[in-house]
């Protein structure tokens, strides 16, 4: 399969191809999620805190290295990911900001269903 858009010589044609992208994978999974994730999803531990922990650290230097390493640990992967090159293939690096999109369409859909009075019935106007 040949890719002539993000491999564009081009800088505007492959900043549009990949937000076309985005936007149709960001369109895409807020819909499924809006009508096939569980509700409330949110409520409870979240991924980070399962990873992490959530209780706090005795002292602040040791909490902010603790954030500091596993955020040090996400960095080191985004950037071996972007080392990884095929070539007329969907280039790897992009794999980072179409991931991001798709877990804010996710997350935010349930974020927004809270706000407007979901599970509970409260709005954030009454917070």
């Amino acid at each position: 399969m040949e890719n002539n858009f993000l491999f564009d010589d081009g800088i505007i044609v492959r900043f549009t191809s990949l937000f076309v992208i985005g936007a149709i994978l960001f369109t895409t999974v807020w819909h499924l999620s809006y009508h096939f994730s569980p509700e409330s999803i949110l409520q409870g531990k979240t991924g980070s805190a399962i990873i992490v922990g959530s209780d706090a650290a005795p002292t602040m230097l040791e909490e902010w290295g603790t954030i500091v390493v596993y955020n040090l640990g996400i960095l080191l992967l985004i950037v071996l990911v972007n080392f990884i090159r095929y070539p007329d293939r969907f280039p790897l690096g992009h794999i980072t900001p179409l991931g991001i999109i798709a877990l804010y369409a996710f997350f935010g859909n349930e974020l927004v269903f809270h706000a407007c009075g979901g599970a509970n019935g409260t709005n954030i106007g009454s917070l």
